[in-house]
């Protein structure tokens, strides 16, 4: 269960849907406005909002509205606003074969460092 302090929010929601211009794929962000640390709630907190990702991927309204998903044109993007613990980035690259399972590929970008 999200607590208000947490960096991931509203498990329930896609944060932000665009199409890429340049080839027609369609990104999917999950937003981490906080520091994602190694705590099992944190990874909890990522698994959980990714896994909600999937569902829509996969969903009849996603095909009606973006086409067929492929891991080549449907890209979910973790966010953050700060550099992840380590264990995070471990858990990204672990569970790409699941993503990729579900017909998405997985990024991960970070907008400050510090």
């Amino acid at each position: 269960m999200p607590r208000t302090e947490d960096p991931i929010q509203n498990l329930e929601s896609i944060d932000i849907v665009g199409e890429r211009i340049e080839d027609g794929g369609v990104d999917l962000v999950i937003v981490v406005s906080g520091v994602l640390t190694d705590s099992e709630h944190h990874q909890g907190l990522l698994l959980e909002k990714t896994e909600h990702y999937l569902r829509q991927v996969n969903s009849a309204g996603f095909r009606a509205d973006h086409g067929d998903p492929s891991p080549e044109r449907v890209r979910i993007i973790i966010d953050c606003a700060r550099e992840p613990a380590p264990l995070i980035r471990q858990l990204l690259q672990n569970a790409m074969p699941w993503v990729e399972e579900n017909n998405a590929s997985l990024a991960l970008r970070v907008r400050s460092r510090g």
